[in-house]
Order: structure tokens, then sequence, then C-alpha cells
């Protein structure tokens, strides 16, 4: 964590391969020179802290507080990615930059030879059916965990439609 804290606080120029308590005071040390995503950083943290002390001391009163904070994570990332967008309407760069420079477009994408003939296959073959299994006992527990049994129900039928595809 140590080691991403400079980038968090978007501070630049501190090595992150030195100990622990280098980092940190060399962080407290340039924090002056933060930019913007430092706030950003600071924020999201200070709001899913927030999150879930709201949960551990209302969540068992109201339920709208155990499922934000089942999702706070996701929640904090999709929250802060609209702000960012809404920051950056009619501008030509970023305000927050977390990183420098994307390569536009995919690579040409082309189907490669299969090498080997069903021999692939067959080793892939174990690994897929317990990623299946692991997805669908996931969404079962997800399903439990928050008392809805729509999940259960979209569990099934994504089972089924594996099979029927396979």
């Amino acid at each position: 964590m140590s080691s991403q804290l400079p980038h968090l606080l978007g501070i630049k120029g501190i090595d992150t391969q030195m100990p622990t308590y280098h980092i940190i005071f060399n962080t407290i040390k340039n924090f002056p020179a933060s930019r913007l995503d430092a706030w950003f950083g600071i924020s999201a943290i200070a709001l899913i802290l927030l999150i879930h002390t709201a949960h551990k001391k209302w969540g068992s009163k109201f339920r709208f507080f155990n499922i934000l904070a089942t999702g706070q994570f996701g929640f904090v990332v999709v929250l802060y990615t609209l702000i960012v967008y809404c920051m950056d309407i009619g501008r030509n760069h970023s305000v927050v930059k977390i990183m420098k420079k994307l390569p536009m477009g995919f690579h040409s994408l082309d189907m490669s030879a299969l090498q080997g003939g069903t021999e692939l296959l067959e080793a892939c073959w174990g690994p897929a059916i317990t990623i299946v299994i692991i997805g669908v006992l996931e969404h079962m527990a997800a399903a439990k965990a928050l008392g809805i049994y729509m999940f259960l129900l979209l569990s099934l039928l994504w089972l089924l439609l594996i099979k029927v595809n396979l």
C-alpha cells in the first residue's frame, strides 16, 4: 500500500522501491507538490471509510446501508468516473491523469492457428469447468447474502446458456 501512496496523491519523483518508512516520510514531505489527483484519492478513501462506518452503525436498521456497503468500491469507482467525466466536458485533456498515454484502438486481431490439435482444448477443459462452477457458486453466495433470489435465478440461467452454447 505504501508504494502506491505517492501515485495516489499525485506526487512525482518518489522512489517506491525504498523501505516503507522512507516512502511515507517522503510523501508527507512532498505533499504540497500534490495535484488534484491527491484530493480525488483522499476523498475516495474517505468516502469508502464513511460508507463502511455508516454500514456498521446503521446497517442493522436500514437495508440501504447493507446494499451500499456490499458494492462500496464499485459505487465509488462509478461515482468518481462520472465526476471526472463531467469535469472533462469541453476540454482537450483530462483534469485527472491516472495513466499517461493510452494507445488508440485495438491492435490487429486475427485468429491464430491451433497448434497441437485437440490437446490444447483437452488441457483447458478442466479449468474451464472449474471457473463455471466457481462463478455459479459465487452468484449463489451473493444471492444468499443479500436475500435477493433474482441472483440465484440469473445464475441458473447463465449456467443453462453456457451448457447450450457448449
